[in-house]
């Protein structure tokens, strides 16, 4: 049997979360992506961990922009850092550095606590990854069951793409699939993940600017001087009291 990093389930459990952090469609502008700060993790995230540990399972070196989706919401821009096995995911800010002062980032690498930044207060803090065992251990139990076909080519964007099916002989997943897009011009890297769920909603990720070259590994730290909160309640009590106090500076509020 294929043996399920932890990785994959924290790469799952990062999209579901950016997915839920989107608001509703033309409410505005995303906020911090509560799933994942609050725990908030879906039923789907152990299917949607062992599809993605198919495609997301090796340590190629690559940046790029991409768009999170999920039914009914607005898309996210989020920004993308791999390299040798890690990985950094980021709400998008304006302007043309898509790893420039953003909402909210997310650090994984196998092995070691997670890491969620809050660029705007420069703050931190480090997240055990074994919090994340039972659910990475639902995943592995599931990956034995995947039944992975090729559907055929398929354009997406500009890139030629293989088109797959997966999906699990796992009755708790009786009704999901994913659909995974491999680019040929970039080495067969996923461009475009899907998961249909059994109630028919719609939640993945497309890849938009992708540029094949090493990150800097800054990218994998927390900068020096940032402060480091004790645990993840500390952080979120912190970011809450500054978007109130925000919101009390609202001169339409006065």
């Amino acid at each position: 049997m294929k043996t399920l990093s932890i990785l994959a389930s924290l790469i799952a459990t990062v999209f579901s979360a950016f997915a839920q952090a989107a608001p509703q469609q033309g409410a505005g502008m995303p906020g911090l992506p509560s799933g994942l700060l609050l725990g908030d993790i879906k039923g789907k995230v152990g299917f949607m961990a062992a599809a993605m540990s198919e495609f997301f399972s090796d340590s190629r070196d690559f940046t790029a922009t991409a768009s999170v989706i999920s039914s009914g919401r607005d898309p996210v821009p989020i920004a993308i850092a791999s390299s040798q096995g890690r990985f950094r995911f980021q709400l998008m800010p304006g302007g043309d550095d898509p790893f420039g002062i953003g909402e909210a980032a997310v650090v994984l690498e196998e092995g070691k606590p997670g890491l969620i930044l809050i660029p705007t207060m420069k703050a931190y803090v480090e997240v055990p990854t074994e919090e994340l065992k039972g659910m990475t251990s639902d995943a592995q139990e599931k990956v034995s069951g995947l039944k992975k076909r090729l559907i055929g080519p398929e354009k997406v964007a500009a890139w030629n793409c293989q088109k797959y099916l997966i999906e699990s002989d796992d009755e708790s997943d009786k009704g999901r699939q994913a659909l995974v897009w491999n680019a040929k011009e970039l080495n067969e890297l996923p461009v475009k993940f899907m998961i249909k769920d059994k109630d028919a909603s719609i939640s993945g990720i497309q890849l938009g600017r992708v540029t094949m070259k090493k990150p800097s590994d800054k990218l994998f730290e927390a900068p020096e001087g940032w402060t480091k909160h004790d645990n993840v309640q500390s952080l979120v009590q912190v970011v809450v009291l500054k978007q109130m106090e925000s919101l009390l500076q609202n001169p339409a509020l006065q």
